[in-house]
């Protein structure tokens, strides 16, 4: 808090900055307390905007963008008329804001920090000797300069080596000292459509803007509205170039647009198909033509959700089931048979119609609802667990995860503890093994005797067996450290490992190691991962499902 007699008309420059986007409370009072009261005058930031406050009176003053580490504010402050002009430090007007004033009484301004540091780098506050030139937004900007005194110039200012001298907008010039001199407004450059606006940032925070004259290895020419002829920044020090109205700036959610991660960063654009010469191709903001992909280490691709397509997604009726596979992978099936070393499905991303029976995790023979939500496409939801519940539901205290840990300690401590879990319709739970699947029956060997049940009278069935009991198969492991190998999720929950992958506009084809040739719609994809396939790439619920090892 500074003590200051106030004016009723007053020029106050604020510059404020700091280590991340500035956060603050500046207000007006005799105290403290008064200057953050509801009553008082304040400039503060709500979120990524500069605001007036005043009672219930709000007033937008101007957006912090992403990546500014200062404010800076010229206001004029005239009681009379009850008026606020509020213009940039270059003399941009903002807003002209009535209705709200300094009340007579305060004597002080006070200062609040709401971020993580502050730095106030200038704060000027001087009397208004005259009225203010008209400059609000909606009038023409009227080229001036501001005495220390507080009055004000009109005209242009023009530099010598030993003086300066003003001209009016009637052509008369005057000669005027430097040391005078407390704000020069320059309004020479002008904004046109087909400029190209720029924001050149430096790694100590000073930032310069206007429009891009040309550029090269070493420098940028701008445009500002501080000079007659364009600036030369060099880019030693620079942090980074930044065009304002590109269509990253159009969009800063992104949301219609595609998310490529990797460990340099994260960049917005589209992913394409059917490019020549590559699998994939990608088109980043401001680009005419897609790039093709080379990727050497590990890459996620993240689609906007506009460009997947539910309508491509076959039909429940036709493929109701889901097979899930150690390797965690999810299949869309029809499941047309079971033995000890084959699964029989039928697919509508797959040719073949067996796999082998040691990949099998986990089948549900109702297809949960789909969902275009990532994280639960990406992390198979699992139906059958909220049936395993109901068996244990006088145990409120704990959690699902808990109450499934305990069913499955329960089913170590047997003497033949079982390979499967079947789930019924009304939850009833039967540990065994799975026998045999034909299209319309499941068997379980249970307590030495074969159990049939109908299908549509069971929820799925999981392997349940602790990995180091599952047998080794040299495909699989060989299979899950791949270097060429994509993972791909999709929108109806599924999820598959493919290699020698190709695209056309409407279709992604590959080969698996354990299903043979894949063909996937392209509306389909919701997310895709380049790279080294490790074992937690792709994952789904059910591989939690085991039972503890016993020594």
């Amino acid at each position: 808090f500074q003590s200051v007699q106030i004016p009723d008309n007053f020029v106050m420059e604020l510059v404020l900055a700091s280590s991340s986007q500035p956060q603050f409370t500046l207000g007006f009072g005799n105290s403290e307390f008064e200057a953050e009261s509801e009553e008082a005058l304040k400039i503060e930031t709500w979120g990524s905007d500069v605001v007036f406050a005043q009672g219930s009176k709000v007033e937008s003053l101007q957006g912090i963008e992403e990546g500014d580490l200062d404010v800076s504010l010229h206001l004029l402050h005239d009681a009379a008329s009850q008026t606020i002009q509020v213009l940039d430090m270059n003399g941009t007007p903002l807003r002209r804001i009535e209705g709200m004033k300094i009340s007579g009484n305060d004597s002080g301004v006070f200062i609040r920090n709401q971020g993580e540091d502050l730095i106030v780098k200038r704060l000027s506050l001087y009397r208004l000797r005259q009225p203010a030139p008209p400059n609000s937004a909606d009038k023409e900007r009227v080229p001036r300069v501001q005495l220390l005194g507080g009055g004000f110039q009109l005209g242009t200012l023009h530099l010598r080596t030993d003086k300066a001298h003003m001209i009016d907008p009637q052509g008369k010039q005057s000669v005027i000292d430097l040391n005078t001199l407390g704000h020069i407004f320059p309004l020479n450059a002008q904004s046109t459509q087909s400029a190209i606006n720029v924001v050149v940032r430096y790694q100590n925070g000073e930032k310069i803007r206007g429009q891009l004259s040309s550029f090269s290895s070493n420098s940028v020419q701008v445009q500002t509205g501080f000079s007659l002829k364009p600036i030369t920044c060099h880019l030693l020090g620079a942090a980074r170039l930044e065009f304002q109205g590109s269509p990253s700036m159009s969009d800063p959610s992104g949301t219609s647009r595609d998310r490529l991660n990797t460990s340099f960063g994260r960049l917005r654009g589209q992913l394409t198909f059917g490019l020549e010469g590559a699998s994939f191709g990608w088109r980043p903001d401001g680009a005419a033509q897609p790039l093709r992909m080379d990727v050497r280490e590990s890459v996620r691709i993240q689609r906007n959700s506009i460009g997947a397509d539910l309508g491509v997604v076959y039909g429940t009726i036709q493929f109701p089931s889901k097979l899930f596979l150690q390797s965690g992978e999810v299949l869309p099936c029809k499941i047309t048979g079971y033995t000890s070393e084959w699964i029989g499905l039928k697919s509508p991303y797959l040719e073949k119609r067996r796999i082998n029976s040691s990949y099998l995790k986990a089948i549900e023979f109702v297809t949960p609802a789909l969902s275009l939500d990532e994280e639960k496409s990406e992390k198979a939801t699992f139906s059958l667990l909220d049936k395993v519940f109901e068996s244990v539901s006088s145990q409120f205290h704990l959690s699902k995860e808990e109450k499934l840990n305990r069913i499955l300690a329960n089913l170590a401590q047997q003497d033949r503890f079982p390979s499967h879990l079947a789930i019924t319709m009304n939850g009833d739970l039967l540990r065994g093994a799975l026998v045999r699947i034909t299209e319309t029956k499941t068997t379980i060997s249970s307590k030495s005797r074969d159990i049939q049940f109908p299908n549509d009278r069971l929820h799925g069935v999981v392997a349940i067996r602790p990995h180091s009991v599952i047998p080794k198969n040299p495909s699989i492991e060989k299979s899950m450290m791949s270097h060429d190998e994509i993972c791909l999720w999709l929108i109806d929950g599924s999820a598959v490992i493919v290699s020698n992958v190709d695209s056309t506009k409407e279709f992604i084809s590959g080969v698996s190691k354990r299903y043979g040739a894949v063909t996937i719609p392209v509306k389909s994809l919701l997310a895709m991962h380049f790279g080294s396939v490790m074992p937690n790439t792709m994952n789904h619920n059910y591989q939690e499902w085991k039972v503890p090892w016993r020594e």
